[in-house]
């Protein structure tokens, strides 16, 4: 199958997501992330919180997740 899914969460290598509108009045919240990036400057890490998580399946098993974030 070819095509995109979306999700309101997504566990991968044990670490659980969930997009920040699924949250609500958990006591757990797994909308926050972030991303060690590199600079001229040195390294510097980005947090943010998770908007949308969507699978992008192309030939045959692979297939990419992305995570929209603001």
């Amino acid at each position: 199958m070819k095509g995109a899914q979306r999700f309101k969460g997504y566990i991968t290598n044990d670490f659980r997501f969930h997009i920040k509108e699924l949250e609500g009045r958990r006591k757990n919240l797994y909308s926050g992330v972030m991303v060690k990036g590199e600079t001229n400057l040195g390294p510097v890490e980005y947090y943010g919180v998770l908007k949308e998580i969507i699978s992008l399946q192309h030939l045959g098993k692979k297939h990419i997740v992305l995570f929209s974030c603001d």
